[in-house]
């Protein structure tokens, strides 16, 4: 199963440096983020906090289009 990761547990798991704990507890899961919580970490980047560095290159940046939504939509009816 893939997840779409929000802010908080993003920020909570980059700042004690333990992002791939995701991948460790769900090792056949795909993690996305949206555009805007990459938005929110980027600020925090900006702020001069580097953990965002870690999570950008754990977590894939899912866009949500129409075509995206749809799809996510059909994939969680079928399972």
């Amino acid at each position: 199963m893939d997840f779409i990761v929000d802010t908080d547990v993003l920020s909570m798991l980059g700042k004690i440096r333990r992002i791939t704990l995701l991948k460790r507890i769900f090792p056949e899961s795909t993690f996305y983020m949206t555009v805007e919580t990459l938005r929110e970490l980027e600020k925090a980047r900006e702020l001069g906090y580097d953990y965002s560095d870690d999570i950008v290159r754990t977590v894939k940046i899912m866009e949500f289009g129409s075509e995206n939504l749809s799809k996510k939509r059909r994939d969680c009816r079928k399972q």
